[in-house]
């Protein structure tokens, strides 16, 4: 009986502690997610514009397929995509980030369970590359924001969309053909940094944001985050 006691109350003071956790995490994200940073961005209008979106929970950053800076179809073929972009040189493509199993395993939200959530966020994982080709231009909304950004910036943005793949010994991103979604031209591919808690899809989004100049929070797990700080400026003129 001592035994089942100590047992018993290792586990409910486990248990407070996790929920202690878990809600000092969603205040410290709440809080941070409010303060933003590069607020003094000047916006660019003979630059490069640039779409961040939101699905309402994970975002992408957006970017046209072919500048003078980079040609992204030579560096991710668009014939590998599934279904193929109808037309050679797609208008955009877009960048996204997150946890593999994710990905693999929830292919619809309502496909997402509290097992397969709790794993994904409290031990580290195994991530992914999502990509989307799209063949005309993207129409700015409240879910797909426009931002003109320097060509400087966006070299910024290209060195850390490059850094985000896993290379083969060819310097190629390793697609993984799995998991296509049926209203997208996309492709996965492996990706060498780990998926937390501390660093999720969001996270990523915000750090190449904030790496790259542009407005957005000092911390962002969440995708509202990162929408709010663009939705409250004129980040096109």
């Amino acid at each position: 009986m001592p035994l089942l006691k100590t047992l018993w109350k290792i586990t409910v003071r486990s248990f407070e502690l996790f929920c202690l956790f878990i809600i000092a995490y969603l205040i410290i994200g709440e809080w941070l997610g409010k303060q933003v940073v590069n607020a003094d961005f000047e916006p660019d209008p003979a630059g490069i514009k640039i779409y961040i979106i939101s699905n309402g929970v994970h975002t992408d950053i957006a970017v046209p397929s072919k500048t003078d800076q980079i040609d992204w179809t030579t560096f991710l073929d668009p014939s590998t995509f599934e279904p193929p972009p109808e037309i050679e040189h797609p208008a955009y493509i877009a960048f996204g980030w997150g946890d593999r199993s994710l990905f693999e395993d929830v292919p619809t939200w309502g496909d997402l369970t509290a097992p397969i959530l709790i794993r994904s966020m409290l031990f580290p994982s195994t991530s992914a590359m999502h990509i989307s080709y799209y063949d005309f231009g993207l129409n700015e909304t409240n879910n797909s924001i426009a931002v003109n950004i320097s060509a400087e910036q966006y070299e910024i943005l290209i060195q850390a969309f490059k850094s985000s793949f896993d290379l083969d010994t060819e310097g190629n991103p390793q697609s993984l053909n799995c998991c296509f979604y049926s209203h997208l031209s996309d492709q996965f591919y492996a990706s060498p940094t780990k998926y937390h808690m501390l660093f999720t899809c969001n996270s990523w989004t915000n750090k190449l944001l904030k790496d790259a100049g542009i407005p957005t929070a000092r911390w962002a797990p969440r995708q509202e985050s990162i929408m709010v700080h663009l939705r409250s400026r004129n980040l096109t003129e």
